[in-house]
């Protein structure tokens, strides 16, 4: 099992953060509450890693972690971590702390053009280490935590410095680390924060009717408030099949909803509820906002040739380099181009690369 030093005060943290603010690199893992055992996403642990020394800052039993946020938010510590899209996003939502500079082995992994981009498989395929994947879906809120839950815990931080160290080179050898870099500080000066799930974000909401639209959102709104209210996780009050099957076909009887079965008690508590939001959503549907389309600016029939043949080209140039399209310019960064007969919008490598394998003529 790795050494590691598991904080718990706000004392320990202060004393640790005074080695951790001069170092050149740290690696990060987190360790969150998903929507699994309870209400929300949250930090729980936070991993550190130098490659010899490691950390478990207990998130929850310190309390307050701002001098860790300010090495965090030192642009002297090259922090690397794996896939910023979750780990970022959360840092800076739950507290305010944007990561600059990072390095994502993740996205290193994607512009490498690399098949499995898992950490998991990143750890055994370089070092031979294989996880326990039953520690995924741990409640990591339970205090105190066990001895083999720390031990997994750190695995991950323990061996950034070296995954980035053997990727750095790979992505030399391709000629890819200019491009890594420019994204990475791209992706750091952006406004990066973690969204909820929404009501349209579930599949089939988008293609219900306007009616049906509204009813879907005032289900999952009160399905929402029933989850916060118990601190359990919003698929334990209902699932989302069971939220479009009630959004297609919408009941306003009070029987009903005191009896509906595959949905938490708390619903058939808060039936009067479910019944009048339901009916309101009904009723008033012509001043809902879920019953307004959006509308999207038309695309002229020579527009929508440009983007079919960029596309394409894109798609092809994507497949010689072995790298997923959308890195090379997403659709709708394609469609903007297109509208705006510019590129300046994207990143110079990428402008670079599609000028120079005309994937772009502009």
């Amino acid at each position: 099992m790795l050494p590691f030093t598991y904080i718990t005060t706000v004392e320990q943290l202060k004393a640790a953060a005074i080695e951790w603010k001069n170092l050149d690199e740290l690696a990060l893992d987190l360790e969150c509450e998903n929507n699994l055992h309870h209400y929300g996403t949250y930090i729980t642990l936070i991993q550190l890693s130098t490659g010899t020394k490691h950390w478990i800052v207990d998130v929850l039993l310190v309390g307050d972690i701002s001098p860790l946020l300010d090495v965090f938010r030192s642009p002297r510590v090259l922090k690397v971590l794996h896939d910023i899209s979750f780990d970022v996003r959360i840092l800076n939502s739950q507290f305010h702390c944007q990561l600059e500079p990072f390095f994502d082995t993740q996205l290193a992994c994607f512009f490498l053009g690399k098949d499995q981009c898992g950490l998991g498989s990143l750890l055994e395929n370089y070092f031979g280490i294989h996880k326990d994947s039953h520690f995924q879906r741990v409640d990591w809120t339970r205090r105190p935590l066990r001895e083999d839950m720390l031990s997994y815990a750190i695995t991950d931080a323990a061996h950034l410095l070296e995954l980035k160290k053997r990727l750095i080179q790979e992505l030399k050898q391709k000629g890819r680390l200019e491009w890594l870099g420019e994204e990475c500080h791209h992706l750091a000066k952006q406004e990066l924060v973690y969204e909820e799930q929404e009501y349209d974000d579930i599949s089939g909401v988008k293609r219900l009717p306007p009616m049906n639209k509204a009813v879907a959102r005032v289900l999952f709104e009160e399905r929402r408030r029933l989850a916060q209210k118990t601190d359990k996780p919003q698929f334990m009050i209902f699932s989302n099949s069971i939220l479009l099957e009630l959004a297609q076909n919408p009941q306003t009887s009070l029987v009903f909803w005191k009896s509906v079965k595959g949905v938490n008690p708390a619903v058939h508590h808060d039936a009067e509820i479910f019944v009048s939001r339901v009916k309101l959503a009904l009723s008033e549907c012509d001043q809902n906002s879920a019953c307004v389309k959006t509308v999207r600016l038309a695309l002229t029939e020579d527009q929508k040739h440009q983007i079919e043949g960029i596309t394409q080209r894109r798609n092809a140039l994507a497949l010689n380099l072995a790298m997923k399209p959308h890195l090379l310019i997403s659709t709708d960064d394609i469609r903007e181009a297109v509208i705006s007969h510019s590129l300046d919008h994207i990143r110079h490598w990428q402008r670079e690369l599609l000028r120079k394998e005309k994937v772009v003529e502009f």
